[in-house]
């Protein structure tokens, strides 16, 4: 996980196991903005949004490049 991960106040309590949950958590359900994954493209789960039914998909999304 990258450290941006610590520059989310609601995250920076927890674990790493906690954050990491949570962040899959919010990947997987949370009606994410284009803006918010873009500004911070390490934090998320990548694979857990293919399950997030709230977000606007796009064949500008690009899941091998967001994971690296």
């Amino acid at each position: 996980m990258s450290d941006e991960t610590s520059t989310i106040p609601v995250a920076c309590h927890l674990s790493e196991e906690q954050r990491e949950k949570f962040i899959e958590m919010c990947s997987r359900s949370y009606p994410l903005s284009e803006e918010m994954i873009g500004r911070f493209p390490l934090l998320w789960d990548w694979e857990a949004f293919s399950q997030n039914e709230s977000l606007e998909w796009s064949i500008r999304w690009d899941w091998a490049s967001e994971k690296e």
